[in-house]
């Protein structure tokens, strides 16, 4: 399993780019992964220590974007990951 945890809050002025890349993603429908997005500001939501700029790009635990990445090369990241897990999946 592959997953994206996109870290946002309201008050970012890159929070919309975090958001629409964010929608891209989800449209694309790869099996074995998951992608959240996570407001910052809404109750109940701690922000994890590694996570001091908003947006950030979590990718399977490491930080991998602060800022928006571009699409293409998060993607490429993404697509590397999935492979290198259906990989590890025939292995077994």
């Amino acid at each position: 399993m592959v997953t994206l945890e996109v870290f946002v809050h309201p008050n970012c002025l890159a929070g919309d780019t975090a958001q629409s890349i964010v929608h891209r993603l989800s449209r694309l429908c790869f099996a074995n992964f998951d992608i959240r997005l996570i407001d910052l500001s809404l109750p109940g939501v701690s922000r994890p220590a590694a996570i001091f700029a908003v947006p950030t790009y979590v990718l399977n635990d490491k930080v991998v974007s602060l800022g928006n990445p571009a699409f293409e090369e998060l993607l490429d990241r993404i697509m590397e990951l999935l492979q290198r897990s259906e990989l590890k999946e025939i292995d077994r």
